[in-house]
């Protein structure tokens, strides 16, 4: 087929069948250069949207294509997520959001990731993770409803992320330690309940039920484990930039000194241990060893 030709209507089809989960298989994109028919598809597809919305033309008809990091795109420059988006002139946004993946620098080698012809925001009927969950807000009504294998999602066509979910997306917000929980007492002065004194709480207090799973709110590695008078048994996590989060009144613990955890690593259980007055974990965040508001690292609830 010669450079720039259309292709036939009968091919475009079969891209919009499967956008709305017809068909099982999507275009494959085999290499991200201008000799890939599919390819050129795709960047005419994105090229159509932002013809359309320069009119104020409503959006085309969403079409997914396929591709999988190859080494020939890798010698080109494309190594990482940052890399693909900017040589598909795609929103990270709009790939992040489809293929589920919550962080900016989450790996795509060997992955096969789904391409949308139309940038937007996809938010799925059954979120996973704090990402899709902090997506949720969005009015559903408005969205163009897909079936992508089994599973249910809403597009947004030309949506970007709320400065929240960027900020989480970048890894400059922490994922909460809890799956639910209660705040009981803040960052801040307040009167001790067990001396009746007053003092300086340097973390969040989390009231929840004992046993319940803890997660390390970032990727980073297990630098103390122990027990204390005051935390009972406890456990810090160093991240980077010099940050640290401390997990305090826990029931038992999941890791090992020097392991190294994931966002989302379960690493121990609600308990009481230690000054505690009843079930809950005290979650402390220090920067470069001083003590900072937890509640500025952990992502607010977005209004629509």
């Amino acid at each position: 087929m010669p450079e720039g030709a259309i292709l036939p209507k009968i091919f475009f089809l079969a891209f919009v069948c499967a956008a709305q989960g017809l068909c099982a298989d999507y275009p494959q994109i085999k290499s991200l250069s201008r000799g890939d028919v599919v390819f050129r598809q795709l960047q005419e597809d994105i090229q159509r949207y932002h013809t359309s919305r320069s009119r104020g033309e409503a959006p085309p008809p969403l079409c997914l294509y396929s591709y999988t990091l190859t080494d020939a795109d890798k010698k080109s420059g494309v190594t990482d997520f940052l890399d693909l988006a900017a040589r598909l002139t795609l929103s990270q946004e709009s790939i992040a959001t489809l293929n589920r993946l919550d962080k900016n620098l989450s790996p795509i080698e060997g992955k096969r990731l789904l391409l949308p012809g139309v940038p937007g925001i996809f938010v799925w009927e059954m979120p996973r993770g704090v990402l899709e969950s902090l997506a949720s807000w969005r009015d559903r009504e408005k969205a163009v409803k897909i079936t992508i294998g089994d599973e249910t999602a809403f597009f947004f066509p030309g949506e970007r992320f709320h400065p929240v979910e960027l900020a989480f997306f970048q890894n400059r917000l922490f994922a909460f330690p809890l799956d639910t929980q209660v705040i009981t007492s803040r960052y801040g002065t307040r009167v001790s309940p067990i001396s009746g004194r007053t003092h300086f709480h340097a973390g969040l207090d989390l009231a929840a039920p004992k046993g319940s799973r803890v997660y390390a709110a970032r990727a980073g590695t297990v630098t103390r484990k122990e027990h204390n008078g005051v935390l009972g048994n406890h456990i810090v996590i160093a991240h980077s930039g010099g940050l640290e989060t401390i997990y305090g009144h826990l029931d038992s613990t999941d890791v090992t000194l020097n392991q190294n955890v994931e966002s989302g690593t379960i690493i121990g259980r609600v308990g009481s241990t230690g000054a505690s007055t009843g079930p809950h974990l005290h979650f402390e965040v220090r920067e470069k060893g001083s003590s900072r508001n937890p509640e500025s690292f952990l992502p607010r609830r977005i209004k629509p």
